[in-house]
């Protein structure tokens, strides 16, 4: 054991460098220090005090990486913890402490990526009409609803809607500057409806804290809204809709979907989203070829009875005037 090695201190030196070089968002960066911090207490048997990463081998990584897939976490999870623990012990090599990173040597069989979750725009006009019923209830009520708007009608993310500060809106060429991942910043244009209800938002927000000290947008309870919040909000705001998931990132799923299923070009969407790769914004055109697909298999006569020869066979026997009994489609979303 390394008497000068700490859990605090690594993870702590680590924080700062996920934080202050590579400019991550709070949210990653506690996602990152949440899985090291769970492979310290595994490895030290729940006494993060005595944890030293300097001395951890790749049998220990392994081995709770077999703990946790036995536990029957999902790839993704593992893969994403497994990931944490790289990132940890690259940075700890960077520095010097260490010469061979335990966690590199580690390799997971990857199942194909599962397509993203979304709301069909029906539910969501839904939604939407109902929101704008309940904005003059409340001040939550009208928080709701701007919050539910902003992130439909733009895509962004959670993290970048908490971080949005009244000096980020501009109302007189309709759009805000969104602070995205890596310290990155874009331009975002702000659908006509959601600038008003934004300004009305803003308006009743000011006739109750006039004083703003945080200068952010959103406010609970006269502080900056928190990410637990922001989730509790969008799950009550969705809880009519059969979607299971129901979080700000479906919300970003879902602008996508819509944009693309209406023309939009996948360009334009990808500078939306901030992706700084296209091929990272293509996943939302398998969403919108999967759903054309099964309304094609649902809807047309040839593909929906499988057999082309089948179907003009029966058609052939009916006399001039008749009309093959139609099948009766299915709703377009189920």
């Amino acid at each position: 054991m390394n008497p000068n090695s700490s859990d605090s201190n690594h993870i702590g030196m680590f924080e700062t460098f996920l934080t202050v070089e590579c400019g991550r968002s709070p949210l990653t960066v506690r996602a990152y220090l949440t899985d090291v911090r769970e492979f310290s207490l595994f490895i030290t048997g729940e006494k993060p005090d005595s944890f030293d990463p300097l001395s951890v081998t790749a049998a220990d990584v392994r081995l709770w990486i077999a703990t946790l897939s036995g536990k029957g976490l999902h790839t993704a999870t593992v893969l994403r913890k497994l990931q944490s623990l790289r990132a940890f012990f690259a940075f700890l090599m960077k520095r010097g402490l260490i010469e061979i990173n335990p966690a590199a040597s580690m390799h997971l069989k990857v199942t194909r990526k599962a397509l993203p979750k979304y709301i069909p725009e029906s539910d969501m006009e839904r939604v939407l009409a109902a929101e704008q019923m309940s904005e003059e209830n409340s001040y939550l009520d009208l928080l709701e609803s701007t919050i539910i708007h902003l992130l439909y009608t733009s895509g962004i993310r959670r993290a970048e809607l908490i971080g949005l500060s009244d000096r980020d809106i501009s109302t007189a060429r309709a759009q805000m500057l969104v602070h995205g991942k890596g310290g990155k910043e874009r331009i975002v244009p702000m659908a006509a409806e959601t600038l008003m209800l934004v300004e009305k938002y803003r308006a009743t927000r000011n006739g109750l804290w006039p004083e703003n000290p945080s200068g952010k947008l959103f406010l609970y309870k006269g502080a900056p809204l928190s990410d637990k919040k922001l989730g509790e909000i969008v799950r009550a705001a969705l809880s009519s809709v059969p979607q299971e998931k129901k979080t700000p990132h479906v919300l970003r799923h879902s602008f996508a979907t819509a944009m693309l299923n209406n023309g939009a070009d996948i360009n334009t969407v990808k500078e939306f989203l901030g992706h700084s790769s296209l091929s990272t914004t293509q996943i939302y055109t398998h969403v919108t070829f999967s759903e054309m697909q099964k309304d094609y298999l649902a809807a047309h006569p040839r593909a929906r009875d499988g057999k082309a020869g089948k179907r003009a066979a029966g058609e052939a026997g009916n006399t001039p005037g008749d009309t093959p009994e139609e099948k009766k489609l299915p709703d377009e979303e189920k």
